[in-house]
């Protein structure tokens, strides 16, 4: 029966770990399609920069129509702007959003149910946030809020990697 009962135990965790697991990687792939369709990877960052900033200080009052596009190009300057959404903080915030509304819309009713049938313990504190993440995640599974409330003590640091 014990056998048993752990493999039923073993499975929940697999399929919680899967599910959590396909949030991310559908959201990356969503996420890099939109980003990375239209991407063109600038070289030479660095010699624009200073292209940039020699013709922006030759000519400290020109317009940039007349200035920098001339020296630099417009179209390469879109396409360094696209990259830098595409591969810095803009990628990791867009990521974040689609991972939420994931969650939000399809995942939101079965991840409460699949933690409420496992038991989560340690004596290790570098986990005790995730702990009391999962306690305050299970305690409001049932409910209908879609925010914790203003009181609430909602542990972050150590759990939610920063943007």
């Amino acid at each position: 029966m014990y056998l048993r009962a752990r493999s039923l135990t073993d499975d929940l965790v697999d399929l919680l770990i899967e599910t959590i697991h396909r949030i991310g990687a559908r959201a990356e792939r969503k996420v890099e399609r939109e980003l990375l369709d239209d991407l063109k990877w600038v070289t030479g960052k660095q010699n624009l920069l200073f292209e940039l900033a020699d013709a922006s200080l030759a000519q400290p009052d020109g317009m940039v129509r007349d200035v920098v596009f001339p020296v630099v190009g417009e179209q390469k300057l879109r396409d360094l702007v696209k990259e830098w959404k595409a591969t810095g903080p803009t990628y990791r915030v867009t990521l974040r959003t689609v991972i939420r509304n994931s969650y939000r819309g399809h995942y939101r009713r079965m991840v409460p149910q699949l933690l409420a049938a496992l038991e989560f313990r340690s004596n290790n504190d570098r986990h005790r946030p995730v702990m009391q993440a999962l306690e305050l995640v299970k305690r409001f599974a049932d409910t209908k809020v879609h925010t914790f409330p203003p009181d609430e003590v909602v542990p972050l640091d150590g759990v939610v990697r920063g943007l």
